[in-house]
């Protein structure tokens, strides 16, 4: 305020200047040059001005419009910053006295518009304007001009976030005539508060009187009126020593006299004296620092408050007394406060209700010091129902508190009129509860707590309630008996005894589609538990539902830091009974048993919660399910997205990464007779596995799926990754390819026919990785009776072939009966390639393959190895030279391009090869029939020689 002030005093000044010197050294343009430029030096921030007229015939009068500049810094998020915005400012002079010349200067403000914001989370004296230096000259200043100043509409606005203060039509006038006479100020305004929990809007006058001198500026005779609410104030501030005193006083002798009471208050016809002194004061390089008091001496109020929720009609009478001081932190002390409610009618939404005549009242006693509220009486009493506690309370961090709260043995009969969700049935029973509190209120694990004893005893009523958003619902009767004492001395328990039952059978509770409980379906709790050796043991703790019992069974030790060591049982769950309970498990039509038995272990941290405690879960959880169900039309949109659809959210883990989950230790079976999902049939399937340091494992079998089984050796996958590989090790036995492909991807379902039987190793990566096929793998051999592939007309390529060879021609005719055929095939697929390292396929007349080679994802191919003809129409040394021990023809192939549409090769280099083989055998033909005519000449003369031989011989032995 002191810079803006200080504006319009440069103002002033300059209008002089333009003045004494003459318009020919000060033409418009240049006063616009001149009021940014020395504004800006002065207030450390941009000033801008739309336009500067000047008119020098008397009156003298100067026009500066659309002048606007900020306070403070945008970049310092913590700082408090000012911006204003004036459309109009005028400036006028007349000549007030010859001698000594005196001039009266008139400054107009037109509906300007001032925001000043403050940060959410800095006090707002972090913010502190430079100090100016300047010489003390010990006299008086007096001003040769008097001022006159008019503001006229203006918009003021204290903003804090989402709370504010804002004056509209604002409208002040005030008077200098010089700086050791009194300045009288008067403004009007109407101002709005919406700073919780002060809301209201009423009118504004202030009168103050300002004497203003180089020392410092002091206040008199000054008054606010909020609405008849009138403050009266007076005080100083010195300019050199900083310090400054201000005292404030509110006296209004009857409520009844003010005219905008409802602005304040709530609405209805008010009586009664309210009186406060408030002095605030502050010396240089020191603190702020307050002290006051506050009276509100019998307040009688004829209450006419509605709301949507809530409402308060009838009479009410309360009185309020209380001293407080400010240095650094708030005390209080005497503080005395009574609230007689007895003949008011009461209402919140459909939580409580009191009609007029039912006694309600309660009254506070305390005081405070060295941050210390010592309560020597709070009671609170609702028709025969009486509470009170006593004690202090300690807010400093460290120091004990200590609290007795009682409720005496009350009877609850008759209370369900109070609360409309109770109203349906008389409330019986009895309620008490004794209890004391003792240490650091912010440390929770300090505070030694005693309960003795809690006893809700032959509780019963009927709830009829729900919830603002409808989401859940309760409606029935109930029955409770409970009784605990419970005593814990720091970390230690040093005893306790719980025995608690509820019968909640005729309770229909309703949450949505997660929980749907009818009445009379069963519902029972029941908990018994009982301190020993520093620990709690529960025992016979008992949840009954209609899918069957839960048991609960263990220990707690040192409650306020729990070492938790807990069985939960529940040995028969009949799913069907469990799906009744949740809806949204009723599409699957479960039936069957289910069991689980798991203990949870460890130290359960209240700061950190479940996410962060150091706790661990074993156990075992299994089903027996004869027959599983789901069928989703979500599930067939899902396969039918185009790949225009709108992105879809992140993938999750299917577990979190909390201590609990890499602690997991759980052991699993699964029996499931009939599994249909969606088209899919399957049955006989059984699983065995376990949950261990957040990865699930396990083996299983499945008796029957498209005709065949199926056999997992092992699987493996990590449930708390984000996109978590796949591992499983699978036979498969006879499988019908027709059908598997026909369910899987229907637009192949005639590529292949046959019984597959085979063993695989698969690395399957998450669906959502973009790498997906590149980094899925898998390997094994399959085999494949009875197979036919669709995408190879095997006759016509083979005829097609076999015409190009010579001395074979046109006289081909191959007829293998189809591609009915069986298989036999290793293979490796990984990078997104499917390496075929032996493909052999075997007809029924004996036509054979024996290949090699890949198959890529964009459905190319590229096999190499030799075709085995056992009826090839090809006689002779071709037939001869180029077929195996069997007699089949052998011939090279070569199949490429595409999976539905593949070529198959005989190159020239094969064709060379054929007819090699077939000169070779010639020409070993030929050999052999010249050695057998060479030998057959030397047997004759061996034998004619022989004969002569004989014959010689026969003439010499003389015969």
């Amino acid at each position: 305020m002191k810079k803006f002030i200080g504006m319009l005093i440069v103002l002033a000044v300059v209008f002089i200047a333009v003045v004494v010197v003459g318009a020919k050294f000060y033409a418009e343009p240049e006063l616009k040059n001149l009021i940014e430029s020395k504004g800006s030096e002065i207030l450390g921030s941009p000033v801008t001005v739309g336009s500067v007229k000047i008119e020098f015939w008397p009156p003298i009068y100067i026009s500066v419009q659309g002048l606007s500049f900020e306070l403070g810094s945008n970049q310092a998020k913590k700082a408090l910053t000012t911006s204003v915005l004036i459309p109009v400012l005028r400036i006028s002079s007349d000549l007030k006295s010859l001698i000594p010349l005196r001039l009266a200067v008139s400054v107009g403000v037109d509906k300007p518009h001032i925001r000043i914001n403050l940060p959410k989370d800095a006090a707002v004296d972090q913010v502190q304007p430079t100090p100016v230096k300047t010489e003390a000259s010990g006299k008086p200043s007096v001003l040769p001009f008097a001022v006159n100043l008019l503001v006229q509409e203006a918009g003021i606005e204290l903003v804090r976030g989402s709370d504010s203060i804002e004056l509209t039509k604002f409208n002040l006038s005030s008077e200098v005539l010089s700086l050791v006479e009194p300045i009288k100020i008067t403004a009007q305004s109407e101002i709005n508060v919406n700073w919780p929990p002060l809301i209201f809007n009423v009118p504004m006058n202030l009168v103050t009187n300002l004497e203003v001198t180089e020392d410092n500026c002091k206040v008199s005779m000054s008054q606010l009126n909020l609405g008849g609410l009138v403050v009266t104030f007076q005080g100083s501030a010195g300019f050199k020593t900083e310090d400054q005193k201000w005292e404030f006083h509110l006296d209004v002798p009857n409520l009844k006299s003010l005219p905008s009471i409802s602005s304040f208050l709530p609405e209805g016809q008010w009586a009664g004296k309210l009186l406060s002194n408030v002095n605030i004061y502050r010396q240089k390089d020191q603190d702020w620092k307050a002290n006051g008091d506050f009276k509100a001496q019998s307040i009688l109020a004829n209450l006419n408050y509605k709301k949507t929720d809530r409402s308060a009609t009838g009479n009410f009478a309360a009185d309020a007394d209380l001293i407080f001081t400010y240095d650094k932190t708030v005390s209080f002390s005497n503080i005395r406060l009574a609230a007689q409610l007895s003949e008011l009618n009461l209402a919140y939404s459909n939580l409580f209700a009191k009609p007029n005549g039912v006694p309600l009242s309660f009254a506070i006693e305390a005081n405070e010091a060295n941050q210390i509220l010592d309560i020597k009486k709070a009671d609170f009493v609702l028709a025969r129902f009486s509470a009170s506690v006593l004690g202090t309370i300690n807010s400093v961090k460290g120091q004990p508190s200590n609290l007795k709260i009682s409720v005496p043995r009350n009877s609850l009969s008759g209370f369900e009129k109070f609360f409309p969700s109770l109203s349906e049935m008389p409330l019986k029973g009895f309620l008490e509860l004794q209890a004391s509190v003792n240490g650091d209120l912010q440390n929770p694990e300090s505070l030694n707590l005693s309960i003795n004893p809690l006893v809700l005893e032959n509780v019963s009523g009927k709830v009829h309630w729900k919830s603002a958003d409808q989401s859940l619902s309760i409606d029935g009767p109930v029955d409770v008996n409970a009784k605990a004492v419970i005593v814990a001395i720091g970390q230690n328990l040093a005893s306790a005894n719980i025995d608690a039952q509820a019968d909640l059978t005729n309770l229909a509770i309703e949450a949505g589609q997660n929980f749907k409980k009818k009445s009379n379906q069963i519902l029972k709790l029941k908990v018994k538990a009982k301190q020993k050796s520093n620990s709690i043991e529960i025992s016979q703790s008992v949840v009954t539902t209609p899918a069957g019992n839960i048991l609960l069974k263990g220990n707690v030790r040192e409650p306020q830091s729990p070492k938790v060591n807990i069985n939960v049982k529940a040995l028969q769950i009949d799913l069907r009974q469990l799906s009744i309970l949740g809806p949204i498990l009723a599409q699957w039509k479960l039936g069957g048993l289910a069991h689980l038995d798991f203990n949870l272990a460890g130290n359960y941290d209240f700061k950190k919660g479940i996410q962060e405690s150091l706790l661990s879960l074993n156990g075992s959880a299994g089903a027996d399910i004869p027959e599983f169900s789901y069928h989703s039309a979500a599930a067939t949109q899902a396969a039918n997205e185009s790949e225009t659809s709108p992105e879809k959210a992140p993938p999750q883990a299917i577990l979190p990464d909390w201590p609990i989950v890499k602690s997991l230790g759980l052991a699993m079976d699964l029996k499931l007779g009939k599994l249909a999902f969606n088209d899919l049939n399957v049955s006989g399937i059984k699983w065995q596995g376990k949950i261990a340091q957040g990865i699930l494992t396990g083996n299983g079998q499945i008796q029957e799926i498209f005709g065949g089984k199926v056999d997992i050796a092992k699987s493996r996958i990590s449930l708390t990754d984000v996109a978590p590989s796949t591992e499983i090790s699978t036979q498969i036995q006879n499988l019908d390819l027709a059908k598997a492909l026909t369910w899987a991807t229907p637009q192949w379902k005639d590529l292949v026919r046959g019984l597959a039987t085979g063993t695989a190793e698969m690395n399957i990566a998450h669906p959502s990785r973009k790498d997906f096929v590149e980094k899925t793998s898998v390997k094994g051999n399959l085999k494949i009776a009875n197979g036919y592939l669709s995408t190879l007309p095997f006759d016509q390529f083979i005829n097609k072939k076999l015409a190009t060879i010579p001395m074979v021609g046109n006289k081909a005719s191959v007829n293998t009966k189809g591609t009915a055929m069986n298989m036999d095939s290793i293979f490796d697929f990984s990078v997104g390639q499917l390496k075929l390292k032996s493909l052999h396929l075997l007809t029924p007349e004996k036509n054979e393959l024996q290949a090699s080679g890949w198959v890529k994802t964009d459905k190319t191919m590229d096999l190499r190895g030799q075709v085995f003809l056992a009826d090839a129409p090809v006689q002779g040394s071709v037939r001869e030279a180029n077929s195996d021990s069997t007699g089949r023809l052998v011939l090279p192939v070569h199949f490429s391009g595409g999976v539905f549409s593949p070529e198959l090769g005989i190159t020239d280099e094969t064709i060379k090869q054929i007819m090699i083989k077939t000169a070779n055998l010639e020409a070993d033909k030929a050999k052999s029939r010249a050695k057998n005519e060479i030998q057959k000449q030397i047997d004759l003369q061996k034998n004619k020689l022989q004969d002569e031989a004989k014959q010689h011989l026969k003439g010499i032995l003389g015969q």
